[in-house]
């Protein structure tokens, strides 16, 4: 039951993180883009552009979660911690198969 309540907490963190992270990434590029170049283009063109920054701002979340989940999987044996569901098929196998001390 604790795995279960674990899973639960760390993806509502994540997802909270994730969230504050791509509105950060979103209001950095938007800020530096107004700053930029934002004064000579017109209104239908500043909000194309900001449609493709909130897309980028989405996808770069996308990259930094994906790496840091990369770099805390090797780190730690999160497996100990969450439900197996959680992790992908190969890190959930070689958590599984080694000896637990």
């Amino acid at each position: 039951m604790r795995k279960k309540v674990n899973t639960a907490f760390l993806i509502l963190a994540a997802t909270i993180l994730n969230v504050i992270l791509m509105s950060l990434l979103f209001l950095v590029a938007y800020g530096a883009y107004h700053l930029v170049a934002g004064r000579f283009f017109s209104p239908g063109v500043n909000i194309a552009i900001l449609f493709l920054l909130f897309v980028a701002s989405v996808a770069a979340t996308y990259f930094i979660h994906k790496t840091f989940l990369r770099v805390i999987l090797k780190k730690t044996r999160i497996g100990k911690y969450v439900h197996p569901a959680l992790l992908s098929g190969g890190e959930a196998q070689k958590q599984a198969d080694e000896p637990k001390t």
